[in-house]
């Protein structure tokens, strides 16, 4: 996901937000779906001037690398 603020304020909030999420669903997934649990341990979030990213993939380095391409 990446999601784009109008202001830096905002992004930072929504950066703590994603990381609360992120945690709420390793919490949700551990007796659900326990094969999820190490992608959401190993989640990317970025945070750049106004733009906030979430990557949650199997191989986060490749992931990364994509966006940054």
């Amino acid at each position: 996901a990446v999601l784009v603020f109008s202001g830096e304020e905002q992004a930072g909030q929504a950066q703590k937000a994603l990381e609360d999420y992120v945690q709420g669903q390793i919490t949700a997934n551990e007796d659900y779906r326990p094969a999820e649990i190490p992608k959401l341990e190993n989640a990317g979030i970025a945070c750049r001037g106004n733009t906030v990213m979430l990557v949650v993939a199997n191989d986060l380095e490749s992931a990364l690398s994509a966006v940054e391409g």
